[in-house]
């Protein structure tokens, strides 16, 4: 028996000539996982690097004198006897394959022209080659890290030291995370400086500030981020104090993520 490929997570294929020809073999290979599998080639796929042991046993079937009379393939097999069985051991070694940690997807903010850099920090061996494609394995580099900045999906192929090789994909959409720049403190005193509560959104939809007083009455009510808040209620200036607030908002680019809220006083 022979095999090819020595690779974790990679096909192993085994393949044997049988014994005694012509009679018929039967041939049984035994995995040190407790797997089974029939046939003068078969494929298993090492989940761990090491040393295996790995069984192949071969039963010999003699055709009795009717197959001479009766060409029939079921005839032939319902009338034969086993002749012997030989049983055969040894060990295979498998060579540790990159282990790569890439993500389903991955979020750019076009909006920002944002560039993301992106580095796959495989394990499973010494030194590493890489190979970043498109689907259609046009050729983008060679580089450990690769800079993303065009929604699309990407395909990569790390071989290591081992010549072992992991490919796998990633695939690049466009999103902004939902972000709020707010002030801690603000000062309604005319003296154009800082006068109002002022929010800057950015990627949210579905806004609604609301800000409380010390006893929890509601002083304010917005939900146009640019409707602010002068420090006023019923008409009149509030005093220096700590004004509990609440935002809830949505995701612009993420509404499964449902209603968010930002608290602070």
């Amino acid at each position: 028996a022979n095999y090819s490929g020595n690779c974790q997570n990679s096909p192993t294929i085994f393949t044997t000539q049988g014994i005694c020809s012509p009679m018929r073999n039967k041939v049984t290979w035994y995995f040190d996982d407790g797997t089974q599998k029939e046939g003068t080639q078969t494929s298993y796929t090492y989940t761990k690097p090491g040393w295996h042991t790995i069984k192949m046993v071969v039963e010999v079937f003699q055709k009795s004198k009717i197959s001479s009379v009766v060409n029939n393939q079921v005839v032939d097999k319902l009338t034969e006897t086993e002749c012997t069985e030989e049983e055969y051991t040894g060990t295979i070694y498998i060579k540790p394959a990159p282990i790569l940690d890439i993500p389903d997807k991955l979020y750019i903010c076009l909006e920002e022209f944002e560039k993301k850099p992106f580095s796959p920090n495989p394990k499973g061996g010494d030194t590493f080659k890489y190979l970043w494609t498109t689907t259609l394995d046009a050729f983008l580099s060679n580089n450990p890290t690769y800079i993303f900045d065009i929604p699309a999906t990407y395909k990569l192929e790390v071989t290591n030291n081992f010549e072992c090789v992991a490919k796998d994909k990633i695939t690049v959409l466009e999103g902004c995370e939902p972000t709020l720049f707010l002030p801690d403190v603000f000062t309604p005193n005319d003296d154009n400086i800082n006068n109002d509560f002022s929010i800057i959104p950015a990627y949210i939809t579905d806004f609604d500030f609301k800000v409380f007083n010390r006893w929890g009455e509601l002083v304010f009510n917005s939900k146009n981020p640019e409707i602010k808040w002068d420090g006023k209620f019923k008409g009149k200036i509030y005093g220096n104090q700590l004004y509990p607030y609440t935002i809830n908002y949505r995701s612009k680019y993420f509404p499964e993520r449902g209603q968010l809220q930002t608290r602070g006083s």
